[in-house]
């Protein structure tokens, strides 16, 4: 049942429940239910306010008295908070005036119109909203006893005569009394609330329109800066004006504020003193305030219905000015990013629900990232659904039909539907009602030729439980030209086959960001907003630093991120949080990122993906002191889009935005690759101009004997060319090196050395790979060096999910600076890790892998770089995996962020094997060589106490099965010598080829006599 606000049994009833005692929440309740169910203005218009104010400046107090008339049947709401000394008076007898917890103070309802009377002070304390000095006045928040309902406001305010005042109105009246100044305003409008602001500003008033005035109110420290706001401002008038007709009020004022605001009020806007210094003010947020004179203020969103002003307003003001300058699309992605960074995946926000635009501070921001950026992306598909003139038009016929009122999202669908004759009740439903945005994809991908000519076809999938209604913007780049498509999209998936003109080289989705969606991975930049709005934040403090970096310490904190010292991080966090180093040489940073070269003074901000979670973002900073970071800690939250910050000061000096896809990206150009034999260059050609350079990098497949004949050529070749060399081989730990040495001294045999280095457990190929290699560097005392860790080392990093996993020891021991964010690293290793997925890489992660892949490659680096350090005579041919010699990812850069030298990488040509510019820098085309498998005894062997015991034979042929070799036999000795683990037999099969004698002699157990030793003789 409703009521209708004027009867007298609502009247009645209300005020007997008042009356009766009962709660006066029970009334509180019964008042809102009349207030929603019944419009105050359509029965009697508007409120009409008549207030008075003046002020102690030197005791920060404000004064005020108001009266106005309450018509019969009707209570009313005032907010008092912070109000002191409330006096109020009905008819002129004083009642109680005792405001509930919240604030509030209820008038309740009366059988007769009533003449209200208050009166009121405030002590102002200063903050983002109130100031109350001789700098000036400004009153934002709860001054005056503000009722729930609409009020045309008479405002007169009593300042000192050095002041210049500013509220809502039409037009202001100037009369001195004295030492003061009485300013009178009079606004025939209804608003919800009215401001004051006053203080010692210069003022410059001008005509625009039909008499209608533009004013500025700037402090005379920046009075220079006027005359460019209202030339600006003159042009976003004339603007707005030929979009929705006549500017709705009889002033507009740009007003200077000692607070740091960014506001539009009905006739004027309130730019803070900081604000209107920085360089994209005037070019962009005066326009989006100027804009709310229309939107906002003249004609106001209806509550009930979602607040539908501020992403229109941010559509036709900061997107306009944009796509006015080529940039609309990466304006319109930087609203996706933001949406994306700060809305969590299972977020219940919806347009419908936006009320209100909140504050700039960072727990409002997926608030806005609703109201303003998907709002404003929804003007975008609704401009392109109904074209510009229909568009147009409808904006124009919405204002009008409701100018100094409100309306809703209803209303707007009503206009745009008339106009345009478009059934759009099912665009609206969809993008107002829903909280999550389409998640678009491709699929089914595949290119051939039919008939002599080329075709595409494609799936496009919408992976939400349920499809959004979308015309699908899609690009083809081929070589003849462009193709481009609009696919309408009801369901879930729809195909897409298209004739195209030559062969196809890339195929965007949505490459212009005409939809509200979500970005895949390769959209999303990595920027400052990614960590702000992370569910999961984590701030690590270089060691030493937590002084400096206090005021942001505290921010963090503030908006719920954890803040802990380097020391204090464990395993696993680095992976499953977005991270903010506080400290370029923090232990942790420099564990992934390797030595970070930031600017050493001023503050410097640098986010990168997360190269353990590449759905994390990881943000450097680096700052040269406190005064650094507090010049800039609260100025950071403006800053979101931005990959890279560098501020002096205070001051921003760079920003810079990651380069990313623009739109869901396919590359599909797939040209064969070749080389031109006429320039194909012999050998020692090719090695004259290798040996001028420090590193020569030769890349194998470990198993492939071809690779390790071209590694044995080229160490030959370079020492002919350059005796002062050095062989560095990743087969060999460099924990080793001095057993290395020695062997190259010939100061132990090959036996020894390869015992002494547990080669087939820290490696385990087939040693004759690198044999010729090892004996030739013996022969001329080539150094050899060990560039690798230990297996076990690696191997450990890997299996238990990274380097933070390893004991205090091993980790203080590893290089310290170690690289995982280089572009193309983390996807390289993620290929290789999918296909050796196994009993191995089975126990691993991908973060471990990457990380222990990360450690090996740094530790060659470093090795490399440290010897070339120390011997500058010295050329070096490192022999290591192909993925280790890449050249923009593996040890080459990271030897050369260490030392600035001359490298060249060569590799062997192999069939069907992609290759590319980072592969190397020469390709030979060795010729065929194999080598004959390695003799085997056939034998399965179980190492107990130094004792090699045997367990059972190979399936098929077992050469020591033949022999006579019998289960539970102990090989004592092969040949010869002495055996007492695997590496024994391992070393001794090493110089015997098939057809060869062993000898092996066993201790055979014999039941009720001693044990039998033989000699047994197996042909291999």
């Amino acid at each position: 049942q409703t009521c209708d606000w004027s009867s007298d049994v609502c009247s009645s009833d209300l005020k007997k429940v008042w009356q009766s005692g009962l709660s006066r929440s029970l009334a509180v309740f019964f008042l809102l239910f009349f207030y929603s169910n019944s419009s105050w203005a359509a029965h009697i218009g508007a409120l009409e306010y008549n207030m008075t104010i003046g002020f102690e400046v030197g005791k920060n107090t404000l004064s005020g008295e108001a009266d106005f008339d309450l018509p019969a049947g009707y209570g009313l709401e005032l907010t008092v908070a912070g109000l002191a000394d409330l006096s109020l008076r009905v008819n002129g007898a004083r009642l109680e005036a005792e405001p509930d917890k919240k604030g509030v103070l209820f008038i309740p309802t009366g059988d007769n119109k009533r003449k209200i009377f208050l009166s009121w002070k405030k002590k102002v304390e200063e903050d983002d909203c109130s100031l109350l000095s001789p700098e000036g006045i400004t009153l934002l928040d709860t001054w005056y006893p503000r009722p729930s309902v609409d009020a045309e406001y008479q405002l007169t305010a009593l300042v000192p005569k050095q002041f210049s005042a500013v509220s809502e109105a039409d037009r202001i009246v100037i009369e001195q009394k004295g030492e003061q100044k009485l300013v009178t305003f009079h606004f025939p409008h209804p608003v919800s609330r009215i401001h004051f602001i006053a203080g010692p500003y210069k003022v410059v008033e001008e005509e625009f329109g039909d008499g209608k005035i533009l004013a500025s109110y700037f402090f005379e420290e920046d009075r220079e800066l006027a005359a460019g706001f209202r030339q600006k401002t003159h042009q976003y008038l004339a603007r707005y004006i030929r979009l929705f007709g006549a500017y709705p009020y009889g002033r507009f004022a740009i007003v200077e504020n000692r607070r740091p605001t960014g506001f539009a009020m009905p006739t004027f806007t309130l730019l803070g003193q900081r604000v209107v210094h920085l360089p994209f003010i005037i070019d962009s947020s005066l326009g989006h305030e100027v804009l709310h004179s229309w939107l906002g203020n003249a004609l106001r969103s209806d509550p009930q219905q979602g607040n539908w002003v501020e992403g229109l307003t941010t559509y036709l003001a900061d997107h306009a000015y944009a796509a006015e300058k080529g940039e609309g699309s990466d304006f319109r992605k930087n609203q996706l990013v933001k949406y994306q960074n700060y809305l969590a995946d299972n977020s219940t926000f919806t347009v419908q629900g936006f009320t209100s635009a909140g504050s700039h501070a960072l727990a409002d921001k997926a608030v806005r990232a609703v109201g303003y950026n998907k709002c404003a992306m929804i003007f975008h598909m609704l401009h392109r659904r109904v074209g510009e003139d229909d568009f147009r038009e409808a904006l124009r016929l919405f204002y009008q039909n409701n100018r100094y009122g409100r309306a809703g999202w209803q209303e707007i669908e009503e206009t745009f539907s008339a106009v345009s004759g478009l059934d759009l009740s099912s665009f609206f439903e969809q993008w107002l009602t829903r909280s999550d945005v389409p998640v678009l994809g491709i699929k089914n991908l595949d290119f051939r030729e039919t008939g002599g000519d080329p075709f595409l076809s494609f799936d496009i999938v919408q992976e939400n439980s349920k499809p959004y209604d979308l015309v699908v913007p899609v690009r083809i780049d081929t070589e003849a030209g462009t193709v481009n498509r609009s696919v309408k999209m009801e369901e879930g998936r729809v195909s897409v086959s298209l004739e195209l003109p030559g062969y196809p080289v890339q195929l965007v989705v949505d490459g212009h960001y005409d939809l509200m969606r979500s970005l895949v991975d390769g959209e999303l930049p990595p920027v400052w907003s990614a960590f702000l709005g992370a569910r999961n934040k984590l701030a690590v403090i270089e060691e030493g630093t937590k002084e400096i970096y206090a005021p942001m310490i505290e921010m963090i904190r503030g908006i719920g991120g954890r803040v802990i010292e380097d020391k204090e991080l464990n395993a696993g966090e680095m992976e499953d949080n977005s991270l903010l180093f506080l400290g370029e040489d923090s232990d942790a940073c420099r564990s992934v990122f390797g030595k970070v070269d930031l600017p050493g003074k001023g503050f410097s901000l640098e986010a990168r993906k997360n190269p353990l979670n590449f759905e994390e973002v990881a943000v450097i900073v680096q700052a040269a002191d406190r005064q650094e970071v507090q010049a800039v800690a609260e100025k950071l939250r403006h800053y979101g889009k931005y990959g890279r910050l560098y501020f002096r000061e205070g001051r921003n000096i760079k920003k810079a935005i990651p380069e990313s896809d623009k739109g869901i990206v396919r590359n599909l150009d797939k040209k064969p690759t070749g080389i031109a034999l006429s320039k194909r260059r012999d050998f020692d050609d090719l090695m004259e101009k290798m040996a001028e350079n420090r590193v020569i990098y030769v890349g194998e497949t470990h198993v492939r004997p071809v690779d390790h004949q071209l590694q044995m050529r080229i160490v030959r070749a370079l020492y002919e060319r350059h005796p002062e060399m050095a062989v560095g081989m990743e087969m060999f730990p460099a924990s080793v090196q001095e057993t290395l040495d020695r062997y190259i001294r010939a100061e132990t045999g090959e036996r020894e050395f390869l015992k002494e280095v547990d080669y087939f457990q820290n490696w385990g190929y087939d040693y004759r790979y690198y044999q010729d290699i090892m004996q030739f560097a013996r022969k001329y005392g080539i150094p050899v060096l060990g560039l690798n860790l230990e297996k076990k080392i690696v191997s450990d990093a890997f299996r238990r999910g990274g380097i933070a996993s390893l004991d205090e020891k091993t980790r203080n021991d590893l290089t310290q600076n170690r690289d995982l964010s280089m572009e193309g690293y983390r996807e390289r290793l993620e290929e290789v890790f999918k296909q050796h997925q196994g009993p191995y890489f089975g126990n691993g992660k991908l973060s471990g892998f990457v990380q222990a892949q990360a450690l090996w490659d740094e530790t060659m680096a470093e090795t490399i770089a440290l010897y070339l350090k120390e011997n500058p005579a010295k050329k070096m041919v490192v022999l290591a995996g192909s993925g280790h010699v890449n050249k923009e990812t593996g040890i080459p850069p990271r030897v050369n962020r260490r030392l600035e030298i001359a490298q060249v990488v060569a590799v062997n040509a192999r069939g069907g094997e992609k290759l590319d510019k980072s592969c190397g820098d020469y390709l030979f085309f060795t010729p065929p060589f194999s080598m004959e498998e390695s003799p085997v005894l056939g034998v399965k062997l179980l190492s107990r106490e130094d004792e090699l015991v045997i367990t059972g034979f190979a399936h098929g042929r077992s050469a020591a099965r033949e022999a006579g070799l019998k289960e539970k036999d102990v090989i004592l000795a092969l040949d010869g010598q002495e055996v007492t683990d695997l590496e024994d037999v391992k070393i001794a099969l090493l110089y015997k080829d098939k057809g060869d004698i062993l000898t092996v002699k066993v201790r055979r157990p014999v039941f009720l006599f001693p044990d039998s030793e033989k000699e047994i003789e197996v042909a291999l």
